[in-house]
């Protein structure tokens, strides 16, 4: 049986993991590329066949020592290559310097990009930031991206974003693809100091992906997926990751995974989320590997292979994914997880996630400190990680802090804050909490020894929703209320209906109470009792159930 993303407990001792897919929410990230820096120009008859290479360097020779610019700089293109002279990056530099020195806009840029790369020349980004912005100056579009790469990020210029926008419009302007990529990126949002304009950003990105700029493309895909300047269009968007997927480009790959996966403007597959997710995943995109080491793990779309699964899954981590640091984590914990293989290693990669401000892992680092599991134990620690990931909306982990304020473990006992928190969690659907907080209520204790107010209708009412969900305790006490009649008129064909539900999940105590009221039954109210748990069908609950606090770990039991 498969559990969903958000709330899978241990998910390695279920032996399935989530084919969600992580990392990908259809939001614009500035830069889009992985390599932000225009590379070296390139003059179209620089480097020509590799049969008249050798002709072409002796005729660029001939008239770079006669002081012709463009000739110096395809000399020191050609010496960058290692075509038809060997290869030899300070021998390209100084026929650069020597170009640039005459005010080639394309040489400036060419000595420019090796200072910045450090290639034929000791780097030293402040001296290419000079050369950079003399090639701008000249309207050199390539040297106006990387100038406004520079002030983005504040390499040797100030930080500006508006500084960089305005030199990223007029690379824009002149046609230069990645230039419109990055105007639109500080267009769409999310820049300081720059005002949104998500319409003009995706005009922006329409003209660098018209001209086949695969981060464009994806950008127009994001764009029509989000909503962002355009109706959302599911189908323009996988159209335009498509385009950039098929260019190579590992971020759409993974996101034509996911269309392929969740069914966003294609029939959804399997096998093609996986075809794409391992493209990504092979490029090292870290949420590729996740998502393709997932769909391993589980035999989704792929043959099932938990070693390779694992692995990418680690590859992940490594890169840090902070889902990815979870599951590896609970690969330490092992399948018994009342008995952690690892978990001084586990609270490692829970450590991990916990700085991505995961959820899960806080609780999970809490469950360890808690128990002493692998680190010093800590009710504090435990505390405060509980209610952090309360805090942020994880039913798991406000029924965890609702166990520690009732058990006074790490703060005084305060048992309405802990009802508090079991409410929360079972508003929530937590089928655990909903247990507790019925059996809380319908006996009036905590289930170890302390007392709580007694409320029975209250008591039953979340009895009665963790017991049609199929939860096997409260069914047994669901069962018991009907036997004695608490809250409601007596019913022993109900009762014997709910023990003997809550008996096919093995559930011990129903076992007992169903054999005893056995003997108060007719054998026709034993057929109907029967016939009324086969016809049972659990409703499905809305929140994945997870055990953040196995029994006689944090959370106290209750009574049964």
């Amino acid at each position: 049986m498969k559990i969903a993303l958000c709330l899978i407990f241990f998910a390695a001792s279920s032996g399935i993991l989530p084919s969600v897919s992580y990392g990908f929410q259809a939001q614009l990230a500035f830069p889009v590329q992985k390599d932000d820096l225009e590379k070296r120009f390139v003059p179209e008859n620089a480097v020509g066949k590799e049969a008249d290479a050798d002709q072409k360097a002796q005729q660029f020779r001939a008239d770079a020592d006669r002081g012709v610019a463009e000739a110096r700089n395809n000399l020191g293109v050609l010496y960058d290559k290692g075509a038809g002279v060997d290869r030899d990056t300070s021998e390209a530099v100084k026929w650069y310097r020597k170009a640039a020195e005459q005010r080639l806009a394309a040489a400036q840029f060419n000595l420019a990009v090796s200072l910045s790369l450090g290639q034929g020349v000791k780097r030293n980004e402040k001296e290419a930031v000079q050369w950079y912005r003399k090639a701008a100056d000249q309207g050199y579009a390539p040297a106006q991206y990387n100038l406004g790469i520079a002030h983005f990020k504040g390499h040797e210029v100030s930080k500006d974003a508006k500084e960089a926008a305005e030199w990223f419009r007029k690379a824009a302007e002149a046609g230069h693809a990645n230039a419109q990529v990055a105007l639109g990126l500080a267009l769409a949002g999310g820049v300081d100091e720059i005002t949104p304009n998500p319409q003009e950003a995706l005009i922006w990105f329409q003209k660098a992906a018209e001209r086949g700029n695969a981060a464009g493309q994806l950008a127009v895909g994001i764009c029509h997926e989000k909503g962002q300047g355009v109706p959302r269009d599911f189908d323009q968007a996988a159209k335009w990751y498509r385009k950039a997927a098929e260019q190579g480009l590992p971020e759409a790959q993974a996101y034509l995974g996911q269309c392929y996966l969740t069914g966003c403007g294609v029939n959804p597959d399997a096998t093609q989320a996986a075809v794409w997710y391992r493209k990504a995943a092979e490029q090292d995109l870290p949420a590729g590997q996740f998502n393709f080491g997932v769909l391993c793990y589980n035999g989704e779309g792929t043959a099932k292979d938990v070693a390779a699964g694992t692995n990418w899954i680690f590859r992940a981590a490594m890169n840090g994914i902070a889902q990815a640091q979870l599951y590896v984590g609970d690969f330490h914990i092992g399948k018994d997880t009342m008995s952690p293989e690892h978990p001084a290693e586990a609270a490692v990669w829970y450590r991990k996630a916990v700085q991505s401000g995961l959820p899960l892992a806080q609780e999970r680092l809490a469950w360890l400190h808690y128990n002493g599991w692998g680190v010093e134990q800590d009710y504090d620690e435990a505390l405060k990680l509980h209610r952090k990931a309360a805090d942020l909306g994880s039913a798991t982990a406000q029924e965890s802090l609702g166990a520690q304020y009732m058990a006074g473990k790490g703060v005084s006992r305060d048992v309405e804050e802990a009802l508090k928190w079991y409410r929360k969690a079972a508003e929530q659907g937590h089928l655990s909490a909903q247990d507790y907080l019925g059996s809380a209520y319908f006996y009036g204790d905590d289930g170890a020894g302390g007392k709580t107010p007694q409320n029975v209708d209250e008591g039953l009412k979340w009895l009665r929703c963790a017991a049609e969900h199929g939860f096997a305790r409260s069914q047994s006490n669901f069962g018991y209320a009907h036997e004695i009649g608490a809250g409601m008129a007596m019913d022993l064909v109900e009762a014997y209906k709910w023990y003997h539900l809550a008996s096919t999940q093995n559930y011990g105590r129903a076992k007992t109470r169903m054999e005893t009221l056995l003997l108060k039954l007719t054998p026709e109210q034993i057929a109907e009792g029967k016939k009324r748990a086969a016809a049972f069908v659990p409703k499905k609950s809305k929140t994945p159930q997870v055990m953040g606090s196995p029994d006689g770990a944090s959370t106290p039991k209750t009574r049964d």
